[in-house]
């Protein structure tokens, strides 16, 4: 079953999660500005979602981050600035 909507902005209150996986679901919109409080995670999945718009710059706050998969979505934009900070990130 799988989740739809948007993803709530309380999300960002959980600041001690270090993997989050919320691929496969039909998220849709923008991710909400909020998870940029989620410093500590380590594993982020949100691919096979309907996201879009530009790649968020909050990015650049999961100074933590070592696997970002967003495949599968509608982002649009250049990535590379935003992840040039993250020496041990896998795409």
């Amino acid at each position: 079953m799988a989740l739809t909507s948007v993803i709530p902005r309380e999300l960002g209150n959980l600041t001690f999660l270090v993997s989050l996986d919320l691929g496969s679901n039909s998220f849709c919109r923008n991710l909400p500005q909020e998870m940029a409080h989620l410093g500590r995670l380590k594993f982020l999945d949100l691919s096979f979602n309907g996201f879009s718009g530009k790649v968020p710059s909050w990015f650049g706050f999961l100074h933590q981050l070592q696997v970002l998969n967003l495949g599968n979505n509608s982002f649009t934009g250049s990535m590379l600035l935003h992840f040039l900070i993250f020496p041990h990130l896998r795409l």
